[in-house]
């Protein structure tokens, strides 16, 4: 059986993932805002592993894109 893998890209140009916090953006309620509960990444990640998928970034030049792995 052949899989079949869909990618999804977002992508965000504002100021980027400062890279002091990179390795803790997929951490359980890390956040970097005052009213923010730190779910929203760590969730997102879970729900795409479980379903034998992935989730990755790539943050340069005020640019920050995320990508989405699903496999059928």
């Amino acid at each position: 059986m052949i899989s079949r893998l869909y990618f999804i890209t977002i992508t965000d140009t504002g100021n980027g993932i400062d890279p002091a916090i990179e390795d803790k953006i997929f951490l359980p309620f890390f956040t970097t805002r005052k009213e923010g509960a730190g779910i929203g990444l760590t969730l997102s990640k879970n729900i795409i592993e479980a379903h034998g998928g992935y989730l990755n970034h790539q943050s340069e030049n005020n640019t920050t894109r995320f990508t989405i792995c699903l496999v059928e």
